[in-house]
C-alpha cells in the first residue's frame, strides 16, 4: 500500500523524477521528467547518465532538448528501488530563474561600471536615508559606500548656495515626483563640486513610494569652462569697449582738430585785420570783420555745446521736463522758423493732416532734435530744392518725417549712422562735428521715442520719429 501511494506521488510530482541505479542507469522516470528530457519513458528508461551520482547534493545540469539547452536543479537521495541500492533524484526546471538571474547580474555590472553615480534612498523612512551607490558615486563625491549607507541624502546638496533648488529637491524627497537640479556639492576633502542630480520615484503595486533612484553627473568641469567662457566673453567686451572708446577719442581729437582749425582761423584773420587796417578801413569792413568774429565764436560755442550735450547723454533723464502740448502748433514754428532763414537757398515745406496731436515732450530738447535734422537736411541739399517736413498719427503715436534730396548716406555709413564723431565718408568737405545725429538719437530715446530712417546714395534721406502721443479724455 504505501509503496503504491509514493508512486502515485512520484508521478503527480512537478518535479521531473528519475531513479538511477548504481551503475547510473535511469530506471524509472515521472511524466515531469519526459517533459524536462523532451523524451518518452521508454526512451529515457536504461539511459547512462554521466555526472556521477553523490547522494545530498545540489547540482545544475544542462539538457539538450529539442535544440535549446535547459538549465535543471537536480538533488540526489539515496534509496531501495526494487530491493537495490539506487538514487532519486529530483530535477527542479531553473532556466527562466538562471535568465533572470543572469539579467539581474548584468544590470548589477552595468549599474557598477556606470560613470554616472547612482544612488538608492530608502523612502520609507522620513530621513530618505542612502541604502546603496555604486563606484562612480564614490568617485565623484569621494566618500566610500560604507560611510554613506544610513546617511540622509540631503548631505549632498546642504552646501547649494541655491536655497530654492534646495527646497524643490527636498519636496520631491518627500512626496516622490520627479525632480532635477543643478547643484554644488562639496567632496569628503572639502573640495567643491557641481553636479546634476535627478530623482525618480519607485512607488510598489499598492501605489505606495518605496524608493528614490538618484542620478548624479559630474559638471564641474563643464562649470569651470562655462566660468572661463563667461570671464573671457567679459574681458573681449572691456576690449571692445576700450577700442571703441580709443576709436572715439581719435574721432574727436579729428573731428575738433578740423573744425576748430576753419573759425580759429578766421577769428585770427579778422582780429589781425582790425589791428591792422581798423583806424583807416570803413565803418562797413570793420563790421563785417567783427560780424565774422561773431559767428565763428557762436559756431565755436554750438560745438561746445554739442560735445557737452553727449557727454551729459546718462544725465539727459534727469533733466527732462516733459510738458503736454500742440505737437502741430510746437512744429509748425520751428519750420517757419527755418524757412525765414533759410527762404533764399532753401524751400521748406510743412504738411499735417490731423486737426489736434497732443504729445508730452521737452520743449527745448526736441527743438535740438528737429533743428538738427532740418539743418543736415538744408547742409546736405542742393540750393532751391524742397525740404519737407511731415506730421501725422495712427492714433497711439506721433509720426515726424523728415525728407530731404540731398547727398544720401551710403550702405557703409548707414550702419554707424548715430555713432559721435562719425560722418559719412560723402560729407567731409561739410562742416560738422558728427554730433547731431547723437544727439537726436538721445533726445528721441528720453522722450520713449523712435528713429529711423531710408536713404539711397545721391537721391536724399529721410528720418522719421515716432513719438508717444497723450490721450485726450472726451469732456461731458
Amino acid at each position: 500500500m504505501l509503496t503504491d501511494l509514493l508512486h502515485t506521488i512520484i508521478e503527480r510530482n512537478a518535479d521531473g523524477i528519475l531513479v538511477i541505479d548504481q551503475e547510473g542507469a535511469i530506471r524509472f522516470c515521472n511524466p515531469a521528467a519526459e517533459s524536462l528530457f523532451g523524451q518518452a519513458a521508454q526512451v529515457l528508461i536504461g539511459m547512462v547518465v554521466g555526472s556521477p551520482m553523490v547522494a545530498g547534493e545540489t547540482t545544475e545540469i544542462d539538457i539538450l532538448r529539442s535544440g535549446e539547452t535547459v538549465t535543471a536543479e537536480m538533488r540526489a537521495v539515496a534509496i531501495e528501488w526494487e530491493g537495490e541500492q539506487a538514487f532519486l533524484a529530483s530535477l527542479r526546471d531553473i532556466t527562466e530563474r538562471k535568465k533572470a538571474q543572469a539579467e539581474i547580474a548584468l544590470q548589477h555590472r552595468a549599474i557598477e561600471s556606470s560613470a554616472s553615480g547612482l544612488m538608492i534612498i530608502d523612502a520609507s523612512h522620513r530621513e530618505r536615508p542612502l541604502i546603496y551607490v555604486n563606484p562612480a558615486f564614490e568617485q565623484i563625491t569621494g566618500y566610500g559606500s560604507r560611510e554613506v549607507m544610513g546617511r540622509p541624502v540631503r548631505f549632498l546638496y546642504e552646501c547649494n548656495p541655491d536655497l530654492d533648488q534646495n527646497a524643490n529637491l527636498d519636496r520631491a524627497l518627500q512626496d516622490g515626483f520627479e525632480c532635477a537640479g543643478t547643484i554644488q556639492c562639496q567632496r569628503k576633502d572639502g573640495s567643491i563640486i557641481w553636479s546634476e542630480l535627478r530623482l525618480s520615484p519607485i512607488y510598489d503595486d499598492m501605489g505606495s513610494l518605496t524608493h528614490i533612484v538618484g542620478v548624479q553627473h559630474d559638471i564641474t568641469d563643464r562649470k569651470f569652462l562655462e566660468a572661463e567662457q563667461i570671464e573671457n566673453e567679459r574681458i573681449s567686451v572691456a576690449l571692445e569697449k576700450e577700442r571703441e572708446l580709443r576709436e572715439l577719442k581719435d574721432r574727436f581729437l579729428t573731428m575738433m582738430s578740423h573744425e576748430l582749425r576753419t573759425p580759429l582761423a578766421l577769428i585770427r584773420l579778422s582780429h589781425d585785420m582790425l589791428r591792422q587796417y581798423g583806424k583807416i578801413a570803413p565803418e562797413e569792413e570793420r563790421l563785417q570783420y567783427l560780424d565774422s568774429i561773431r559767428a565763428q565764436v557762436e559756431h565755436l560755442t554750438d560745438m561746445i555745446t554739442d560735445v557737452m550735450t553727449v557727454s551729459r547723454a546718462e544725465r539727459m533723464k534727469e533733466e527732462f521736463m516733459p510738458e503736454v502740448i500742440d505737437l502741430i502748433t510746437y512744429c509748425r514754428g520751428i519750420v517757419e522758423e527755418f524757412q525765414l532763414n533759410y527762404h533764399q537757398t532753401h524751400r521748406l515745406q510743412f504738411a499735417c493732416s490731423a486737426s489736434l496731436i497732443r504729445a508730452s515732450i521737452d520743449k527745448r530738447l526736441l527743438r535740438r532734435a528737429l533743428t538738427n535734422l532740418l539743418s543736415n537736411s538744408i547742409k546736405y541739399s542742393p540750393e532751391g530744392s524742397t525740404v519737407h517736413f511731415n506730421l501725422d498719427t495712427n492714433g497711439r503715436y506721433a509720426m515726424i518725417a523728415i525728407r530731404d534730396h540731398g547727398i544720401g548716406i551710403s550702405e557703409e555709413d548707414q550702419a554707424r549712422l548715430f555713432e559721435p564723431f562719425h560722418r559719412g565718408r560723402n560729407a567731409d568737405t561739410t562742416p560738422g562735428t558728427g554730433l547731431g545725429l547723437t544727439i537726436v538719437q538721445q533726445a528721441v530715446k528720453a522722450h520713449s521715442g523712435a528713429i529711423s530712417f531710408e536713404s539711397k546714395l545721391g537721391q536724399g534721406s529721410t528720418f522719421t520719429i515716432k513719438l508717444p502721443m497723450v490721450t485726450v479724455k472726451p469732456t461731458r
